[in-house]
């Protein structure tokens, strides 16, 4: 999957003072963002501790949960508020 993500030259410049690679940085933050969901996902939803499974395992475990994504289930949620104050 490619990700683009638009920012100003002026932005650039500015992360650049305290960020030597912008991109890289940016790599590693999204990375470990899904390793702390992976880990989250795995001690919510199986028996397994994520400290013992490699990022493969995770992803082996969770995927076939065919869980629902976050805008699926806020897409949910807001169908049954709406059902609450139309009565329905």
């Amino acid at each position: 999957m490619n990700i683009i993500l638009k920012v100003t030259e002026e932005e650039v410049k500015t992360a650049e003072i305290v960020i030597p690679d912008l991109r890289e940085w940016i790599e590693h933050a999204l990375r470990n963002k899904i390793r702390q969901c992976l880990d989250r996902l795995v001690l919510e939803h199986t028996d397994y501790n994520p400290a013992r499974l490699t990022p493969q395992q995770k992803i082996d475990r969770i995927l076939p949960l065919n869980l629902p994504s976050r805008l699926e289930r806020d897409m949910e949620e807001l169908q049954r508020g709406s059902s609450k104050t139309t009565g329905g």
